[in-house]
């Protein structure tokens, strides 16, 4: 969403002016739905935990991840305080059933309703970033002479050597042209480039493979074919969490998504399920969210508090 001309958000745009140049945020200056974003997260900048938060922001530089989750967790705020009706209370604050452990963990987000007090864990399904080329891969096309189209061939991010030994290869194949001539494609293992003579730094990614219903459950639940790692669920529980809040990508219908994750579902209303699937574990539930505004929470039909948040 593109930031009319006539609409202003101060606070947002002058924290994205003071960040350093190269930050990932410096793109954002125009993008509507993210100035709204973090201007109400800027808005609670006298809650517990808000200068920490904001550092995360300041320092994350051009790790495209860790944006990508601190993105979600501005949405993940915004939903909680408009759609559940919470009052949020701070960041990554620690929740009672982690206080008696020496070594603390804490939550994302603590929000409240009528006295209670509930904590949230942000995690973001972000296979579609990273399989985003390696940020120096990019700098390196920009220093090209040409329009480049990008195809990423590997579904997932590799290691730095793996990218630097495509950029080695790459430079050999262009360097045996000089503009006006386009050089052929390249491609090999990781990506395909192609070229085109227009003029200017124009770069497209123009595909990847998305994440599937399967690969959303097993980011969730698990994946016996990799017990090593630990499903977000379980992560969420295991830092004291009483609400998981789950990106995932926005091209689902979140009630066909449901069907297909979870043994059982049934919508109490509009946005919000009940669930018995035991792969929910002890939480009281899931808010899912999408970078396209999409949201739906789905409680613990063991716990009895939903009444009380809708």
């Amino acid at each position: 969403m593109t930031l009319p001309e006539n609409l202003q958000i101060p606070s947002a745009q002058e924290f994205l002016e003071k960040l350093p140049n190269g930050h990932l945020g410096k793109r954002y200056g125009r993008n509507a739905a993210f100035l709204r974003d973090l201007d109400s997260f800027l808005r609670l900048w006298n809650l517990a935990g808000f200068e920490e938060k904001k550092r995360e922001f300041e320092c994350v530089g051009r790790n495209q991840i860790k944006w990508y989750s601190l993105c979600a967790e501005l949405r993940a705020i915004v939903k909680i305080a408009e759609k559940l009706s919470l009052r949020i209370r701070g960041f990554n604050q620690v929740p009672p059933r982690q206080r008696i452990h020496k070594f603390p963990k804490d939550c994302d987000i603590s929000a409240e309703i009528g006295g209670s007090e509930f904590f949230f864990e942000v995690k973001a399904k972000s296979a579609e970033t990273s399989q985003l080329p390696a940020e120096h891969f990019r700098e390196f096309l920009e220093t090209l002479p040409w329009s480049r189209r990008v195809s990423i061939r590997r579904a997932r991010s590799t290691s730095r050597t793996a990218w630097d030994a495509t950029i080695q290869r790459l430079n050999e194949h262009v360097s045996k042209f000089e503009s006006p001539i386009v050089p052929p494609p390249y491609s090999d293992e990781l990506v395909k480039v192609s070229f085109s003579p227009r003029p200017g730094k124009k770069f497209t990614v123009t595909s990847m493979q998305p994440d599937e219903v399967e690969d959303i459950k097993k980011w969730l639940f698990g994946d016996l074919t990799d017990p090593k790692k630990i499903p977000i669920v379980k992560q969420a529980v295991s830092k004291g969490a009483d609400f998981l809040v789950a990106q995932v990508p926005g091209w689902f219908e979140f009630s066909l998504l449901f069907d297909s994750i979870f043994s059982d579902i049934s919508r109490i209303q509009n946005n919000f399920y009940l669930t018995s699937d035991q792969n929910i574990n002890s939480l009281c539930g899931i808010l899912f969210i999408s970078a396209s505004n999409k949201f739906a929470l789905v409680y613990n039909r063991s716990f009895h508090i939903f009444p009380r948040v809708i």
